[in-house]
């Protein structure tokens, strides 16, 4: 049985149809933290279609109190190309409700054919919420 080589590139169709398909939201936001490319995922999670994100501030998607951290990991990432960090953040629905993200961003500006952060986020409200009823719970025993 023969077997190829390597695997064929993936033609950019291909990738973007695969991009829409994950149940994560995936951007990269460039070197200035702008929005330059979204999968369609933005338009099921967020309610607001994908192609207004491009060109967005990136720190204008979340909620205020989270941006400190978002503007920290940035910077630390910044320092060694290729380097993932993760952090959870508040993102706003086109309904106007907060709901939690769990985000992994990847420094790849260093990367010819990405040139920015690759940002993956995927829902964690409902773990959030879990975490906060524990602690809260745990406060009460305490007590």
């Amino acid at each position: 049985m023969d077997v190829p080589d390597a695997t064929p590139p993936l033609g950019e169709d291909l990738a973007q149809t695969l991009a829409d398909q994950s149940s994560e939201l995936l951007m990269i936001a460039d070197g200035d933290q702008i929005v330059r490319w979204a999968n369609s995922t933005a338009e099921r999670v967020l309610g607001n279609p994908f192609a207004p994100l491009v060109g967005t501030d990136i720190f204008a998607l979340f909620q205020a109190e989270d941006v400190p951290a978002l503007v920290e990991t940035i910077a630390r990432l910044r320092k060694t190309p290729g380097t993932t960090g993760g952090v959870s953040y508040r993102l706003r629905s086109a309904d106007g409700a907060w709901h939690w993200r769990e985000t992994t961003t990847t420094n790849l500006l260093d990367e010819p054919a990405i040139g920015g952060f690759v940002i993956s986020m995927r829902d964690a409200t409902e773990r959030q919420h879990d975490d906060t009823a524990l602690e809260r719970s745990e406060e009460r025993y305490r007590d």
